[in-house]
């Protein structure tokens, strides 16, 4: 009767985890060895749960200007994979004139949701924009106003945490931490703080601003 139980108890568990394994797992999507430096392409993912295999790209469109190459734009491309088949679910164009980028995909630890981070550098900060990958027109939608948060750490985005280090002549002095002095240092003070990712309503809320440590 024990080992009966203990038969029962693993088969639900091993179910569980079929049915609802994209939820419980969170994990950095790898990439696929890119074609060139400007184009990321991401292992297969099921958006929504769904059996449809869908691929990510990220494709820089090379520039050049007077002090060398630059990137004139993004385009995140998801495309759907059938065997040898491949057909544009849907593209996204971005303006951004940049240096150099970055891409990153990962999925949510509590919700499922697929996020796409791709951090920038338009010749002077880094900024971090985060997209939520709609599971129903596969489209993808920006979670941050503008072009994002500046210098985010997105180590934590699969637990649905950006940490932020913003220098701190970029941030309003109400949002300050209370008795913030700058002193005379001429080296640039970074305050720090937490974006949080509600997934039902598919966006991050901030908190305060800190020193940081």
């Amino acid at each position: 009767m024990k080992f009966l139980k203990i038969a029962v108890l693993t088969s639900f568990l091993l179910l569980v985890m079929f049915c609802y394994g994209e939820r419980l797992l969170a994990q950095q999507i790898k990439r696929v060895a890119p074609v060139s430096k400007s184009v990321f392409v991401f292992q297969s993912i099921h958006p929504g749960g769904s059996g449809k295999d869908v691929v990510v790209e990220v494709r820089g469109h090379p520039g050049k200007d007077e002090i060398g190459q630059r990137i004139d734009g993004l385009e995140i491309v998801l495309l759907s994979v059938q065997k040898s088949r491949r057909s544009v679910l849907s593209k996204t164009h971005l303006k951004d004139v940049l240096f150099r980028f970055d891409a990153s995909l990962y999925r949510h630890r509590k919700s499922g949701d697929y996020l796409l981070a791709i951090e920038a550098n338009g010749g002077q900060h880094d900024h971090t924009q985060v997209y939520y990958i709609d599971p129903i027109n596969f489209h993808v939608r920006p979670l941050f106003e503008e072009i994002g948060t500046i210098y985010g750490d997105v180590d934590h985005l699969p637990e649905g945490r950006i940490i932020e280090h913003c220098p701190e002549q970029y941030i309003d002095p109400e949002e300050k931490p209370r008795g913030f002095i700058r002193g005379n240092s001429y080296n640039s003070i970074y305050l720090q703080r937490t974006w949080t990712y509600q997934s039902r309503r598919h966006r991050f809320v901030e908190s305060n601003y800190r020193r940081e440590e």
